[in-house]
């Protein structure tokens, strides 16, 4: 029983005697998304005191007062992770890849000299996770589905050099659980628990133009809770930092420092025994984050790299190196595309010296995006 998505889990049932060694082994950084457009991928989602376009709404939206007029981006990524798992010392491998196209879209619009909105449609948390059946831990196979995909209007509010703003999120998901139990001269019957949830949450966001050269930013999105019978969604708090530094007029170096409050926040159904803990956070994840954005011409060359801690009770620091071009068709329309390459941080068990399971991540996303910016 298996479905795709933007994270997988997959743990042969050739680990019956030894499927305890792997709790929480490949949680990666959480349920968190952040490549929600081209242009954030390409810059690690560190330019938040600058706005290149609409998507800034995701990361810092205050920064949208400096877009001078309405804008829309639009944006479809295709994430593939590859997984690679060695037991036993390598003396048996297992591996396989799965991928997801994952759509955003934003606009946004200055109401007069000091007011803005603005509106984000994307993904930022989402898991699929597939666990067979394991001896005495985990008896029925099992695939748990839950997909969040956030509805997030803004107010900004601009006065000289600065902007505040702040955001009303609607998060809305779709979930499923799905699982094969299996009797003793009954055979196997297949159940599935399918249905969709949502809650609320927002956050604040400021720019401030310290000087021609230098811009500083700061955004936190509030934790929030929602529940229905079957499944209680906890999402943590992120608070980020960012820094641009406007070295010529084509140049700008981006920075950013994010923390995400995962401890004890994730999802949990009423139904499914998480006995691995892949779906809730053993400890909070840092992310740092830089990239570079030149102009050249028509072109905006971007490139960056961003480095995530992991969540997982064997921790480690997943990397990611990313690079991007805009093309400037028109004065309006901008044509951007992105590739991301993931590596995410080994995770290895041993007992009496020898390697019993050890686990590789690594991911892909390629992105295409449109910006238009009316008159």
């Amino acid at each position: 029983m298996r479905k795709s998505g933007f994270q997988r889990v997959q743990i042969r049932s050739s680990l019956s005697v030894i499927g305890w060694v792997i709790t929480g082994s490949v949680n990666a950084t959480g349920l968190g998304f952040w490549e929600s457009s081209t242009s954030v991928s390409a810059l690690a989602g560190a330019h938040g005191a600058s706005a290149v376009d609409a998507s800034a709404l995701a990361i810092n939206p205050s920064s949208i007062a400096q877009l001078d007029s309405a804008t829309v981006t639009v944006a479809a990524s295709r994430y593939q992770v590859d997984t690679s798992y060695a037991f036993v010392d390598g003396a048996l491998t297992t591996d396989y890849s799965t991928a997801e196209v994952i759509p955003a879209g934003f606009f946004t619009s200055p109401v007069n000299e000091n007011w803005h909105l603005g509106l984000a449609i994307y993904s930022r948390n989402a898991a699929d996770i597939t666990v067979p059946s394991i001896l005495f831990l985990h008896p029925n196979e099992s695939n748990v589905s839950p997909i969040m995909v956030s509805l997030a209007p803004s107010i900004v509010f601009a006065k000289d050099n600065w902007s505040i703003g702040m955001t009303v999120e609607y998060i809305h998901s779709q979930y499923s659980y799905d699982y094969t139990e299996c009797k003793i001269f009954l055979g196997c019957s297949d159940y599935s628990i399918q249905d969709t949830t949502s809650g609320w949450s927002g956050g604040l966001s400021g720019t401030w133009q310290a000087t021609p050269w230098l811009s500083v930013a700061a955004s936190h999105k509030f934790s929030t809770d929602f529940s229905d019978p079957n499944i209680d969604i906890q999402l943590p708090s992120v608070t980020s930092l960012f820094t641009t530094i406007h070295a010529t007029p084509d140049l700008n170096l981006h920075l950013s420092y994010s923390y995400s409050a995962w401890t004890g926040k994730g999802v949990r159904y009423t139904d499914y025994n998480d006995v691995f803990g892949l779906l809730v956070g053993y400890d909070d994840s840092q992310r740092l984050a830089g990239s570079i954005e030149y102009h050249l011409g028509k072109l905006m060359l971007m490139a960056g790299a961003s480095a995530d801690q992991a969540i997982d009770v064997f921790g480690g620091t997943d990397v990611r190196v990313r690079a991007g071009l805009g093309y400037s068709i028109t004065p309006n329309w901008r044509l951007d595309a992105a590739v991301v390459s993931e590596n995410y941080s080994e995770k290895q068990e041993q007992v009496n010296g020898v390697t019993v399971v050890n686990v590789q991540n690594e991911g892909l996303l390629l992105g295409l995006g449109v910006n238009y910016q009316f008159n």
